[in-house]
C-alpha cells in the first residue's frame, strides 16, 4: 500500500481540549436495556438510556487507564472512564479515536495501587490535525489496516487455543501417566547462576537477560554487552541446548524459560540459571517444552518465595521439580509436535506485530506524527 503524507502546512497542532470536550463518566444506572455500559475494561452491562452519543470516545480513567474504546453507537461511559466528545465540524471522530488509541495515554497514568489518568492529561494532549477531508481519508486507510490486524489477532487467539490444547494433551497425566518422573536435579548435570556483572551498551560479548527469553527461545535482540577480558568466559559461555531459567523477578515473570538454539557466543546474567541436561535421560528441547507448559509455570510460581515486589526460585528449589522422562524417541516426537504448534503461533504473532508497526508508521506519515 502506498501512502502520501499531506503537506506539513496543512497539519496543525492543537490541544485536545480545543477540539473536543472531556467529560467524566457516571455510575451505571440500575435499569437494563440495549445501550452498552462501558468501563475502563470494556462493555460490562447494558442500560436503557445513553449518556453519550455515537461520536463519543471512551477513555479509561481508573484501572485500565488510557484504554481507548470507540463504540460508534450511543453508550453509557461508567464512572471509571472519561468520554471525549469531538467537535465534528473540525475533527473526524473515527480519526480521533484511532489517534488516541496509539498515543500511549496509559504511559502517563499515575503509578499507584490503582493507576489513573487525569483529565488535564487528556485536555492538554497535543493532537496533529490535518484538514477534515484528509482526516476521513486517513481514518479509512487506518481502519482497513486495523481490521486486518483484528482478523490476524482472532486467528492468533484460535491458534493459541489449539497450541494450549495440544500441550495439555502432550503433558497431561492421562498421556504421561506411565512415564517415570524424576526431580529436575537428577536429569540435569548443572544448574548454574550467571554473572554478577552489569551489562553495557557496548562490549565484545553479549550478556543475556530475562528480556532475551521470548516465547520459549533465547532471542538476541535488545542486547547488552560485557568485555570478555573482564569475565571468566569459559565458565559462563553458553552452548546450543542450554536452557536459561529466570529465577528472580516480579511474581508474573519469575520462571520464564528459553532454550539456546544458536551458537552465538554469549554469557548470562546472575538472575538467570543455566540448566544443562543429562542427554542420556532427557532432551533439552523436551525439558524446555515441559518447563514452558502453563501448568508447569503455575507450579513454578507456587514454589517461589515472595518478597515485597520480587519472587525467587533458587537452584536448589528448582532441582526438586518433578519432571517426566519418557523414552528419548517419545520425547523427540513430542518436541516435533510442540515446535510445529509453536511455529504456527509465532508466525501469526509476527504478523500481528508487523501490522501494528505498519499502523503506527502510516499514522505518523499521514497525520504528521503521534502526540508526544
Amino acid at each position: 500500500m502506498t501512502t502520501s503524507s499531506p503537506p506539513r502546512s496543512s497539519v496543525r497542532s492543537c490541544r485536545l481540549g480545543d477540539i473536543a470536550s472531556v467529560r467524566y463518566g457516571k455510575a451505571r444506572p440500575a435499569n437494563s436495556g440495549d445501550v452498552p455500559v462501558i468501563g475502563s475494561g470494556g462493555v460490562y452491562a447494558y442500560t436503557d438510556e445513553p449518556l453519550a452519543d455515537e461520536n463519543a470516545i471512551v477513555v479509561g480513567r481508573k484501572g485500565t487507564a488510557g484504554r481507548v474504546i470507540f463504540p460508534q453507537r450511543p453508550s453509557w461511559p461508567s464512572d471509571t472512564t472519561f468520554f471525549v466528545e469531538p467537535d465534528t465540524s473540525s475533527i473526524s471522530p473515527a480519526f480521533l479515536a484511532l489517534y488516541l488509541q496509539h498515543a500511549n495515554l496509559g504511559s502517563d497514568s499515575t503509578k499507584t495501587t490503582m493507576p489513573s489518568l487525569q483529565a488535564q492529561q487528556l485536555t492538554e494532549l497535543q493532537v496533529n490535525l490535518p484538514d477534515l477531508q484528509e482526516q476521513r481519508r486517513i481514518a479509512r486507510i487506518l481502519s482497513t489496516i486495523q481490521a486486518a490486524s483484528n482478523s490476524v489477532r482472532a486467528v492468533l487467539e484460535r491458534q493459541h487455543g489449539f497450541s494450549n490444547a495440544l500441550e495439555n494433551y502432550l503433558f497431561s497425566p492421562s498421556t504421561c501417566g506411565d512415564w517415570p518422573m524424576q526431580p529436575l536435579g537428577e536429569v540435569t548435570t548443572q544448574r548454574q547462576y550467571g554473572l554478577s556483572v552489569r551489562g553495557a551498551p557496548i562490549g565484545d560479548l553479549p550478556i543475556l537477560r530475562m528480556t532475551n527469553l521470548l516465547r520459549g527461545v533465547v532471542n538476541y535482540d535488545n542486547l547488552q554487552f560485557v568485555d570478555s577480558d573482564s569475565v571468566n568466559v569459559k565458565q559462563y559461555l553458553l552452548r546450543q541446548g542450554d536452557i536459561l531459567f529466570n529465577r528472580t523477578n516480579s511474581p508474573e515473570l519469575v520462571g520464564r524459560v528459553g532454550i539456546v538454539e544458536q551458537s552465538t557466543p554469549s554469557v548470562f546474567a546472575s538472575y538467570l540459571i543455566r540448566l544443562i541436561c543429562d542427554t542420556s535421560v532427557i532432551r533439552p528441547e523436551f525439558l524446555n517444552a515441559f518447563l514452558n507448559w502453563e501448568p508447569t509455570q503455575v507450579r513454578l510460581r507456587g514454589m517461589a518465595t515472595r518478597g515485597v515486589s520480587q519472587a525467587n526460585i533458587s537452584a536448589s528449589t528448582l532441582a526438586t521439580l518433578n519432571t517426566p522422562t519418557p523414552p528419548l524417541d517419545v520425547q523427540l516426537d513430542i518436541v516435533r509436535a510442540w515446535r510445529a504448534s509453536r511455529r504456527v503461533v509465532d508466525a501469526s504473532f509476527a504478523e500481528t506485530r508487523a501490522l501494528s508497526g505498519v499502523f503506527r508508521t502510516v499514522l505518523r506519515q499521514l497525520a504528521g506524527g503521534l502526540a508526544s
